[in-house]
């Protein structure tokens, strides 16, 4: 088997990474289905989660008062 070490992931396989790691599966077995590296997996996994926490540090209110840069 030869891993798709340096294809693009889609959206739909980055939801069926999450979905495959929040069911508990071992990143081994992951990266085997998925034909990827185990270090891939671990990667694309971090990547993932640092998206979700900067999603979540911008709140309606930070969107409604303009930066600095944009008072004139």
């Amino acid at each position: 088997m030869s891993a798709n070490r340096f294809k693009s992931w889609t959206e739909t396989e980055e939801r069926l990474l999450v979905a495959l790691h929040e069911s508990g599966m071992d990143h081994r077995l992951i990266a085997i289905q998925m034909r990827r590296t185990e270090a891939g997996i671990d990667n694309r996994l971090a990547v993932i989660t640092k998206r979700a926490k900067r999603a979540e540090s911008v709140s309606p209110a930070s969107l409604d008062s303009p930066s600095p840069a944009v008072r004139g």
